[in-house]
């Protein structure tokens, strides 16, 4: 019995997914609970374990990007099981052998009764995946065809071998991608326009210089003579093109939506650093020794903050529309994390019940695991409140956009010496300043104010958290 394998939703918001890599090859054997593949969604790379033991037929092969619950995969019993699922085209596990059966019996008999007539086009939209088995892609590869201008007859569509096979017997056109849409676009019979392609096939410059041979009106060489259109406006010929990756097209997503939706409002403070560097260095060495983590500044803003967030949880809500406002209990503080596919903010539960000691190891945890793409789903969510801190670049000052559907978000600057005036006198100081980005749908500036006091409290007598 064959096994289905498709692709898992890891997130509420998650509608897609990306085969980053297959850990068997074609036909390998996987043992139930091994890691089959890594799917990468819009917020992380995970690894995803076989749901059987068989053989392996791969459906979706790695770079494609497919919707939540598509078939990607099918993982066979036994070599006999699994031959079948190859000559099938990959529609064991999804349909009842005794039905196709039927279809392929009758196949010969029609293709002996009568000289078979070209396939129909495929109803496919611009641009729309293709839907094919591995093998049926291969084939089309081998007889340099367009795999999109054959019309499948597997499970949603999907192109099988037998579909290859009986377009190839039919269809004696062949034709680019590029070539056919401008065919298509100008109304010209593709009979009429000899291949200068492998094969016979048609290329984009065969359509072109079938076009100029046609020219037959002052106003069919005006518009024989228009330039293409620029792929993209105004891009120059040195000029690149990167293809938006799931995770880039989310954080666009996401920042625009919260720039739409929130009515960000914004408060600095500046804050003297020499109390939390002090009690740092007092802890450093023994937590080095006795727990092996070395603890920084930002765990104590995470925990600091935390604590801040408990004393005024109107800052820990979430805007529901035409609802009111939710209080949540929990406060987990993510922390904004740059990688290098882009930006993730994996979340530390419960932040204001750990220590600090806790804190700096779920941080070195999370960052370990993001730079690896191991960050699993319950990682990435139920956040109610984002820390984003850019010191290490030395930047002074910054606000935030806020990490929807939360309701604040905090920037941390960089510790600098700074001379500030304390009792009259000009003294040197480590300052940093905190930025607070905030919903003012929600919360006030005057509840944004008391937060970021006690805040600023916390951190420059942090001995006080103790109390």
């Amino acid at each position: 019995m064959a096994t289905n394998v498709t692709m898992p939703k890891l997130g509420l918001s998650m509608e897609t997914g990306k085969i980053n890599e297959w850990k068997v090859d074609e036909g390998g054997e996987i043992k139930e609970g091994e890691i089959l593949l890594i799917v990468e969604t819009e917020k992380i790379t995970y690894e995803v374990e076989s749901p059987a033991t068989g053989l392996l037929h791969i459906i979706v092969p790695v770079e494609d990007e497919v919707p939540v619950a598509e078939l990607i995969g099918i993982i066979a019993a036994d070599k006999a099981d699994y031959d079948k699922v190859c000559a099938e085209g990959g529609a064991a596990a999804a349909a009842p052998a005794a039905e196709a059966a039927p279809a392929e019996a009758a196949a010969p008999a029609a293709e002996a009764a009568a000289p078979a007539a070209p396939a129909a086009a495929p109803d496919r939209a611009p641009g729309e995946r293709v839907k094919a088995s591995p093998l049926a892609k291969k084939m089309a590869r081998d007889a340099d065809i367009d795999i999109s201008l054959v019309p499948g007859t597997g499970p949603e569509g999907r192109v099988t071998k037998s579909d290859v096979e009986e377009y190839l017997a039919s269809n004696k056109i062949r034709i680019t991608p590029v070539a056919k849409k401008m065919a298509d676009a100008n109304d010209l019979d593709l009979t009429q326009i000899t291949g200068s392609g492998v094969n016979g096939k048609i290329m984009k410059a065969d359509v072109e210089a079938f076009m100029a041979a046609q020219k037959a009106a002052p106003a069919a060489a005006a518009a024989d003579k228009k330039a293409a259109p620029a792929e993209v406006p105004g891009m120059g010929p040195n000029d690149k093109l990167e293809k938006l990756s799931g995770m880039r097209k989310v954080i666009a997503r996401k920042m625009l939506q919260s720039c739409n939706e929130a009515a960000m409002a914004y408060m600095t403070y500046a804050i003297d650093a020499t109390a939390i560097q002090n009690f740092r260095a007092k802890l450093l060495k023994p937590a080095e020794k006795k727990h092996g983590i070395r603890v920084t500044i930002t765990d104590f803003m995470l925990k600091l903050t935390a604590m801040a967030l408990r004393q005024h949880p109107v800052i820990n809500t979430r805007w529901v529309e035409g609802q009111g406002i939710m209080y949540l209990d929990d406060i987990n503080v993510g922390m904004a994390m740059a990688i290098k596919t882009g930006l993730v903010v994996p979340v530390i539960k419960t932040t204001d019940k750990k220590s600090i000691i806790e804190v700096a190891k779920d941080r070195v945890d999370m960052i370990d695991k993001g730079r690896n793409g191991k960050l699993g789903p319950d990682q990435m969510t139920g956040g109610t409140f984002t820390v984003s801190a850019m010191g290490m670049f030395g930047t002074d000052v910054f606000t935030a956009i806020i990490n929807q559907p939360e309701n604040a978000i905090l920037g941390v600057g960089t510790i600098k010496d700074t001379p500030v005036v304390i009792d009259k006198q000009i003294v040197i100081r480590p300052m940093m300043n905190l930025s607070l980005t905030y919903d003012h749908r929600t919360i006030d500036g005057a509840d944004a104010g008391r937060f970021m006091q006690t805040l600023k409290e916390y951190m420059e007598d942090p001995m006080m958290t103790l109390a």
